[in-house]
């Protein structure tokens, strides 16, 4: 007869600063956006996040989206920081992990370090899905998820995300 074994892992944790992660909440109506809040875009029918990573003097497309966990229209997680996109006055998405303020444009998601009234946008939230537009020469780009390239981008294309808010 052998004898029995067990083995145990234990994990100690410091009780004064307990672990918490994020909560974030669809947002479904434009009177939701409030200035100074900050927010995730997600795609969710794949699901995805938006992960601002800049390229020269543009967020890239290459390896910027993230997937995600949705739960009835709510993501906790802590992994989406470097994710959040600050709303400020005039609608501004403010990126502090890159110190710059995204914006659509041609084929792009532009980055500048202030703000320019040129580079402004507007949100509208319908049926679940925000349109986050700006016009440039008579065309209007759109933030969206390119399904047949698995990114996010600027495009004409119509507008396929939602922005979920961190509580």
């Amino acid at each position: 007869i052998k004898p029995a074994t067990a083995s145990y892992t234990i994990h100690v944790t410091d009780s004064s600063s307990p672990v918490t992660e994020d909560t974030y909440v669809k947002v479904t109506s434009a009177s939701d956006l409030v200035a100074g809040s900050k927010y995730i875009l997600v795609y969710e029918d794949g699901p995805k996040v938006f992960k601002p990573t800049l390229n020269g003097s543009n967020f890239t497309t290459t390896g910027n989206a993230l997937d995600v966990i949705i739960t009835d229209g709510t993501i906790v997680s802590d992994d989406f920081k470097d994710c959040q996109l600050t709303l400020e006055d005039g609608y501004y998405f403010y990126v502090e992990s890159v110190s710059r303020y995204l914006y659509p444009t041609y084929n792009n998601m532009g980055a500048e370090e202030t703000k320019s009234s040129s580079h402004s946008f507007s949100i509208s939230i319908s049926s679940g899905t925000s349109t986050i537009s700006r016009t440039s020469n008579n065309t209007t780009y759109n933030l969206r998820y390119s399904t047949s390239s698995s990114y996010f981008q600027s495009s004409t294309s119509s507008a396929n995300v939602a922005l979920y808010k961190l509580e």
